[in-house]
């Protein structure tokens, strides 16, 4: 779930702004709810997804669960996981975890987190094919045609996949995640 925000825009300070609140996949959008900034609650916001588009909710939902150990407010949701929590949701007696998959404990995103892991690997994976010379040779060829080509980074979607490259050499770097859907 995207929450879309900005310190200033056409309309005036952030302060002055509205929330716009979407989801986003590789195929579809849906905007879900506008509302005066902060005032969004999560519980609100998976009950409108789950009646206007219910497959996007159905890898968040924990099947089989007869009952949680208490509903929290909307409140307690936030501050949980402020304080690096994934609280359980139940949503009309179904249960669900936050879209995008939450928080970690270091409060982070877990999407993100995720992708700075696979990155690191993938880093890692790098080194060491070129300290043990076992890089793919055309990929080494490529690599060593642009030594002093500064890399500018960037992100796009491809099919649906987020894919981090070298803008200078259009060079996939890595995939990062698909994007909700």
């Amino acid at each position: 779930m995207q929450i879309e925000t900005a310190d200033v825009s056409l309309i005036g300070h952030r302060e002055e702004n509205q929330d716009r609140v979407a989801v986003a996949a590789a195929d579809h959008a849906v905007l879900l709810d506008v509302q005066p900034h902060g005032s969004w609650a999560m519980r609100d916001l998976l009950r409108i997804l789950l009646r206007v588009s219910p497959n996007d909710l159905t890898r968040c939902e924990f099947k089989g669960v007869l009952g949680g150990p208490r509903n929290h407010t909307d409140d307690e949701i936030l501050r949980l996981r402020q304080a690096g929590i994934n609280p359980i949701l139940e949503i009309d007696g179904r249960f669900f975890m936050a879209p995008g998959l939450g928080v970690s404990s270091s409060k982070h995103s877990t999407r993100i987190v995720r992708a700075v892991q696979t990155m690191m690997r993938n880093i890692t994976k790098a080194r060491k094919e070129l300290e043990s010379n076992t890089m793919p040779k055309p990929l080494l060829r490529r690599i060593s045609q642009s030594i002093a080509t500064p890399v500018r980074l960037g992100v796009r979607i491809e099919a649906g996949q987020l894919v981090l490259y070298d803008k200078n050499r259009n060079l996939c770097i890595m995939l990062l995640m698909p994007v909700l859907g």
